[in-house]
């Protein structure tokens, strides 16, 4: 007997299909390899691509044997870097400095969407690791970690502008799957809201790390977000190893 659906209430319908992935990375080669031997193991035909930060782009025969493809370098990492060498806090930094390093985070993703062709992308970094096919909810349009709470006020702005209660109270978008052509449009959204990215920025800047800025353009964007609770955290989790996590962050053993 099939019972109705309560009214109101969304069916899941998760998928397992195959995708591609990108790898964030910029100095931890071994790192790098076994994150992406992880991603080839269970995604045999999903476009690899490499996308190495600040320093030059090198090919490897390690990742040249598991197909990898090779992103233009955007300089993230080095912001964050020069503002420890300079003994400056973030929330000193201008709005002009603030535009010029998501700009970056935007071209980077640009070309992710522009080499990918799958539906779903999945986002990693050296320190991730896959290890299983990831349940694709098709009901949402990106999975995130909320290792880290938004602030109240915050919170209370994003719904303010948008007009949408934003659906996860914390942060930490560096490990999991967004649809692609929302990615796309949500990079379009960006660059045409400039003024309302710094307003969250002035609300509070650690909106400049990418794992708190995504999700909430995502949001502004008119995305479906939410926390599927399949990605896990090594460093945060003492338990990780004895937890069922399809996809692990801070994985830190080759570093």
């Amino acid at each position: 007997m099939r019972f109705p659906q309560k009214k109101g209430v969304r069916r899941i319908s998760k998928t397992y299909p195959e995708m591609d992935a990108v790898i964030i990375f910029h100095h931890e080669w071994e790192a790098l390899n076994e994150a992406a031997q992880s991603f080839r193991k269970n995604y045999d035909k999903g476009e690899l691509l490499i996308a190495r930060d600040t320093l030059p782009v090198e090919r490897k025969a390690t990742l040249d044997s598991l197909g990898a493809k090779y992103l233009p370098t955007f300089s993230t990492t080095q912001f964050f870097i020069d503002l420890k060498f300079a003994n400056r806090e973030l929330n000193l930094i201008s709005q002009v400095e603030f535009l010029g390093k998501i700009n970056q985070d935007i071209n980077r993703m640009d070309q992710v969407v522009y080499n990918s062709q799958s539906e779903y992308i999945l986002f990693m970094e050296a320190d991730s690791l896959v290890r299983g096919r990831v349940a694709i909810n098709e009901n949402y349009d990106m999975d995130t970690l909320v290792a880290n709470p938004y602030p109240p006020n915050l919170l209370n702005l994003v719904e303010e502008v948008s007009g949408r209660k934003l659906p996860v109270n914390g942060w930490g978008f560096v490990t999991g799957y967004v649809k692609r052509s929302s990615l796309e449009s949500s990079l379009r959204w960006a660059e045409n809201n400039s003024e309302t990215l710094i307003k969250i920025f002035e609300c509070d800047p650690r909106f400049t790390y990418l794992d708190h800025f995504l999700p909430i353009l995502f949001h502004f964007a008119g995305f479906r977000i939410f926390n599927s609770g399949q990605v896990g955290e090594c460093l945060r989790d003492k338990r990780w190893e004895r937890k069922k996590y399809t996809l692990l962050h801070q994985y830190r053993i080759n570093y």
